[in-house]
């Protein structure tokens, strides 16, 4: 389980188009599953450090972040959202978001894109 507080951070640059190519699936409704994400292994700020160390398994210049509850506490169309920890080789901080569609997550994350 997923901390609210945890950070989860989109690398590569995020559209709502970005979002719906990133994940598994994308219902009728728009809703997104198996997003790739990486989440912080627990409780964090949303500071250089920790967006450092979510970088480390994916470099890249462009990403967005937000805390798990935000996600977690989203409306979305008769869906719970979900954040989901999936570690990969090389890469525990892997995870997914599966629950939202595309726009509500765009709007969530846009507030902390860089």
């Amino acid at each position: 389980m997923v901390q609210d507080k945890a950070v989860v951070l989109r690398a590569g640059v995020v559209t709502v188009d970005a979002l719906r190519q990133g994940a598994e699936r994308v219902d009728t409704n728009d809703v997104l599953y198996n997003l790739s994400v990486q989440v912080s292994a627990g409780p964090a700020k949303q500071d250089q450090a920790t967006i450092n160390q979510l970088l480390a398994a994916v470099p890249n210049a462009h990403y967005a972040l937000t805390f798990a509850q935000n996600i977690l506490q989203a409306k979305t169309v008769g869906q719970t959202p979900k954040v989901e920890r999936d570690p990969l080789a090389g890469n525990p901080l892997h995870g997914l978001v599966s629950g939202i569609t595309a726009e509500d997550l765009y709007q969530i994350l846009k507030i902390n894109k860089h």
